[in-house]
């Protein structure tokens, strides 16, 4: 049920065909980062890459955006972009108001973010865990929070 979640269908689809119902081995890890604006917004600042394995990075700074503004944003796994990932966009104000995207060939999606406020955005990758793991599979978990104004 979280592949399917988290909008990992094609690694449901393949345990399927692999036969694997039961419970499996996995090794996970979070790749979190959060931007915080210190001071007054200064031109050319914004996000960058950082190298993690699974990577979101905001390609507009979002404290310089309003409430109904565009924000593109680039999800990378070992800073090559993702294809078909599914990325979400939450809002803590109302967690069950949930966008979600599937990235483009260039690892692009694009939230009009409707409300201000705190937000997270992440994404899920899973591939087979290497022979030596002592695991079945490997899921990178990428997050990026930041706020928005609610001048709109």
């Amino acid at each position: 049920q979280y592949l399917k979640e988290e909008g990992l269908e094609a690694i449901a689809a393949l345990r399927a065909r692999r036969g694997e119902t039961g419970g499996v081995r996995e090794l996970f890890s979070r790749c979190a980062k959060s931007l915080v604006l210190s001071g007054p917004i200064q031109p050319g600042e914004g996000d960058r890459a950082l190298g993690f394995t699974l990577e979101l990075v905001a390609e507009k700074n979002p404290y310089t955006m309003a409430a109904g503004q565009e924000l593109p944003v680039r999800l990378t796994y070992e800073s090559r972009p993702l294809a078909d990932a599914l990325v979400v966009a939450i809002n803590r104000t109302n967690p069950t108001e949930k966008l979600s995207a599937r990235s483009d060939a260039n690892g692009r999606v694009r939230f009009r973010l409707p409300h201000g406020g705190q937000w997270l955005m992440k994404a899920v990758h899973m591939i087979p865990a290497r022979a030596d793991a002592q695991a079945d599979w490997e899921s990178f978990w990428a997050s990026l929070t930041f706020e928005i104004g609610d001048r709109s």
